[in-house]
């Protein structure tokens, strides 16, 4: 047996595992837009980003299915099934939770997590930060909606802030995101 037939399966596991992930965090596409609705408008994350999450999940699963087929013998299966099953949980948590915004405010969704809700007349402040490239709407009540950069249309997003929150965003939000 020689050993690039032994490797070369872990390499490929490896270098899927890591196009999924860039496929999760990856900006959204320049030219995509928000999604308009009927009840208003979605910026939901790119497609792609979806199936990088798919594709982790499946391949996190397999140890999982694998010893509850074979059944649990040693410690050091169950904590490779506990690994497995925290870091899909993790993911979940920390996917880009889609933000909804019509005439009453902001809701963001989240897989794993629960929604937030922040109406405009309760909006306290902004933080735009460039670094991260993502606009956080605070809420007088501490909750905050964040806007990441998994999500498309930032000038619309601070365009509907601008419109519904007039004098409470910085004048240069829009150049702030843009340098």
């Amino acid at each position: 047996m020689n050993l690039f037939s032994v490797m070369a399966p872990f390499f490929a596991l490896i270098l899927l595992f890591w196009l999924a992930t860039r496929l999760v965090v990856s900006d959204a596409d320049k030219d995509r837009m928000a999604k308009e609705t009927k009840d208003g408008i979605e910026f939901l994350p790119n497609p792609r980003s979806y199936w990088g999450f798919y594709i982790i999940v499946a391949m996190l699963t397999y140890p999982f299915v694998a010893v509850l087929v074979r059944g649990v013998k040693t410690a050091e299966d169950l904590s490779v099934v506990l690994l497995c099953l925290g870091f899909v949980l993790f993911l979940l948590t920390t996917f880009p939770g889609s933000i909804a915004a019509n005439d009453e405010g902001l809701e963001q969704t989240y897989w794993f997590g629960g929604n937030k809700r922040v109406a405009w007349n309760n909006v306290s402040g902004f933080e735009i930060d460039r670094k991260r490239k993502r606009v956080i709407v605070k809420a007088r009540n501490g909750s905050k909606i964040v806007h990441t950069r998994q999500l498309p249309d930032k000038n619309r997003i601070i365009g509907e802030i601008e419109m519904h929150c007039p004098g409470k965003l910085p004048a240069d939000a829009a150049q702030q995101l843009a340098s």
